[in-house]
């Protein structure tokens, strides 16, 4: 009796079978039944019927026969099951090939499977290799299910005998839904490839799953120009996150608008490129930026090309330098801010900087250019300013500079709408303050502040010293005594403070000076000195030629009825006050 060539239905002849063709019949519409719908499980190792099971011996190969021509429920039957789930004792860790044949070795059947592996689930080295003869074989990696063709004899044009495919190797689908439990979705690994989400369009990968270097790529695809994200945030994990960008790329990394570039990273040079007009750094905690130490150019900033900020770190990180490079390059501080340096630093400058009405507090200006600048403390020396020359410090038109000094070396002449006033080293030894007093008025005064380089202020007990300055009109000296209320005593007194010109008093001899006026015609000079509770003050005021006239010490009457005025440069004002 003749039966169909692939699942073995039998074919019943005219005239044939009477009396049994129902039995056959149904016996036909059981095996369509079977190969519709029926699931089995084949033990590999020991299999169904007259099949050979895998084992070490026949390097893992099963042969599977099918016996197409038995009925349902009998042994080898199960060949015609529409899900095949392969499993084994649980112990196979190897490859396992199935061979699928017919009722014999050599019959090579045509079979559609759902097939599984569950060989051994624990293991990735368990996978099912079916084999349909001397063509391609199909392998199903441990855990996965698979939809297989084996065409053992090809009866339609384009098909290769003796071949296992895959029947959904490309894969249409309109919508993937997971359920609701959790979901895995496992790539080979070691594929430098492992999976692509890409159009049809040639090199239009938008991802790629490399498995061989653990890498996801994301637009790998020449084509795609654009990754758009639409998320809030983008929040990265626990352990260490690193971005890696072509090596040698002027653009590697843009961080744009639709209009303009705000961050452009070029690796070909190692730079960084911000490009907006405001970069916020906002940290409660405060923010740090680490520089490397002992490198000339630690950190430039650069403008137009040029090279106009430098911190050299060269001598180490704490005694580094920060350069202004240009021969032009302008540094604002904001009004009531302070530019403040540490004690022993050096503020220097290359001789053509400018200090524009600014406030240096104990500095020590080497060169350049000092306009409208009031300087608290420290020196004056170097190269325009000091080593023995006198320099002009110059004011706006009829307004003195206001100006604190402590004179090492050299001096000053300070000019305005009225003229000139000047001192150097040999004249004026402890800080001053040069003040307009009003119109045709001008003088040197001991700031409250700055009484003198070690003045003595014991309890009950205060004692100032301050250089007298010549060819001024009028001098006016005010002190604070920081005494306990209004001194019952004041004493000023003009101490000799050179070996001549001193109508021969000797260095260290004191003339006293009270409230007093000299009478000699329009050349007289009046000095009146006053005291409160806080302050001691000291005022000169000169008409004419003359001004303060000493009495000679060994002869009274030289000069006569006009005698020489006190050459101011060589004393010293000294002034005592007591509780």
């Amino acid at each position: 009796m003749p039966f169909s060539s692939n699942y073995q239905i039998k074919l019943i002849g005219t005239g044939l079978e009477a009396g049994t063709w129902g039995t056959s019949t149904n016996n036909n519409l059981e095996r369509i039944e079977q190969s519709l719908g029926q699931s089995v499980a084949i033990n590999v190792e020991s299999p169904p019927g007259t099949s050979t099971g895998a084992s070490v011996g026949n390097s893992w190969v099963m042969e599977w026969i099918t016996s197409d021509t038995a009925n349902v429920g009998v042994a080898g039957s199960e060949g015609r099951a529409r899900y095949v789930e392969f499993i084994s004792d649980g112990a196979v860790t190897n490859e396992v090939t199935v061979q699928v044949r017919g009722s014999t070795s050599g019959i090579l059947p045509n079979r559609i499977y759902f097939v599984r592996n569950s060989i051994n689930t624990g293991s990735t080295t368990a996978k099912l290799t079916l084999n349909a003869g001397s063509g391609a074989t199909y392998t199903v990696e441990s855990g996965a299910c698979a939809l297989v063709v084996i065409n053992g004899t090809s009866i339609v044009g384009g098909l290769t005998s003796g071949t296992a495919l895959n029947a959904i190797s490309n894969l249409q689908i309109d919508n993937l839904q997971f359920s609701a439990a959790a979901a895995d979705i496992k790539l080979p690994n070691n594929v430098a490839a492992a999976l692509e989400i890409k159009s049809t369009s040639v090199n239009s990968e938008f991802l790629r799953f490399d498995t061989a270097n653990n890498h996801l790529e994301i637009a790998p695809g020449s084509a795609v120009n654009n990754i758009e994200l639409l998320a809030t945030d983008i929040v990265t994990s626990t352990q260490p996150t690193a971005v890696t960008i072509d090596p040698a790329d002027t653009n590697a990394l843009l961080v744009k608008t639709a209009s303009k570039s705000l961050v452009n990273l070029n690796t070909s040079t190692d730079a960084l490129t911000l490009s907006s007009g405001t970069v916020f750094l906002d940290n409660a905690t405060g923010v740090d930026i680490s520089v490397p130490d002992n490198v000339v150019d630690a950190l430039d900033v650069f403008t137009g090309g040029v090279n106009f900020i430098r911190l050299d770190t060269v001598n180490g990180s704490n005694t580094g330098t920060l350069e202004l490079l240009p021969s032009k390059c302008d540094m604002t501080v904001g009004t009531g801010n302070t530019l403040q340096m540490s004690a022993g630093s050096t503020l220097d400058v290359d001789g053509t900087a400018t200090f524009v009405s600014a406030t240096l507090t104990t500095a020590d200006i080497n060169g350049g250019t000092i306009d409208g600048a009031d300087i608290n403390g420290g020196t004056i020396d170097s190269t325009s300013i000091g080593s023995g020359v006198v320099s002009t410090v110059r004011g706006s038109s009829y307004s003195v500079p206001q100006a604190n000094y402590n004179v090492t070396n050299g001096g000053f002449v300070f000019e305005d709408g009225f003229g000139r006033a000047g001192f150097t080293k040999e004249t004026l030894a402890t800080p001053v303050k040069l003040r307009q007093t009003g119109s045709g008025q001008r003088g040197f005064i001991t700031s409250s502040e700055m009484v003198s380089a070690t003045p003595t202020n014991n309890t009950g007990y205060f004692r100032g010293e301050h250089v007298f300055l010549t060819d001024v009109q009028s001098v006016s000296v005010v002190l604070t005594h920081n005494l306990s209320s209004t001194p019952s005593r004041v004493e000023w007194s003009l101490v000799a403070n050179a070996v001549s010109g001193t109508e021969n008093y000797d260095v260290g001899d004191m003339v006293s000076l009270t409230s007093s006026w000299n009478t000699d015609d329009a050349n007289g000079a009046m000095v009146t000195t006053w005291k409160n509770a806080t302050e001691i003050g000291f005022n000169s005021n000169r008409y004419g030629a003359r001004g303060i006239v000493v009495v000679d010490k060994t002869n009274p009457s030289a000069g006569g009825t006009n005698p020489s005025r006190v050459i101011l440069s060589n004393w010293k004002l000294v002034v005592e006050a007591w509780e």
